[in-house]
């Protein structure tokens, strides 16, 4: 995977959108990158990229959002990172909504909300989906739904 890190005026756009979005106020404590097909990446200030240069490694950091046509998507883990400060477009669902989220159903829930909405239930946070309306559709990826809920809990 080849990233490149993002300039201060790219990252000024990707805050922009974000803010817009989600009334995100950023202090930008990341590294920020893009990989192909737009996928953003953070790692923490403090890393010293270079110590790893000579080590088999295929990139550092997180997959935190999704540059799409409309919007900014952000990953179950944007949306643990930036959550807490967003300000617009969260949705604080039931516990059986989230389960059924998790488990890659759609939400039949009627919101005010159009474009790119961040799902909450207390202080858990469980990605991004895309309001319509009537419905928050699922973005949560195949390979990380939950087929069982029989043991799971949310407190």
């Amino acid at each position: 995977m080849i990233a490149k890190k993002l300039s201060r005026g790219e990252e000024k756009k990707i805050f922009d959108e974000l803010s817009k979005q989600y009334g995100i106020k950023f202090k930008n404590k990341f590294l920020w990158f893009e990989s192909g097909k737009g996928r953003l990446w953070i790692l923490n200030k403090n890393v010293d990229v270079n110590e790893f240069k000579r080590m088999r490694i295929k990139f550092l950091g997180t997959y935190v959002a999704f540059k799409e046509k409309d919007g900014i998507r952000l990953t179950i883990e944007g949306s643990q990172i930036f959550g807490k400060e967003a300000r617009k477009n969260v949705i604080e669902v039931t516990e059986k909504d989230l389960h059924e989220w998790l488990r890659g159903y759609d939400l039949q829930i009627k919101t005010n909300f159009t474009g790119y909405v961040i799902i909450k239930r207390g202080n858990d946070f469980a990605g991004c989906g895309k309001a319509l309306g009537n419905k928050i559709l699922n973005m949560v990826p195949k390979s990380r739904r939950i087929m069982s809920l029989r043991s799971f809990h949310i407190s």
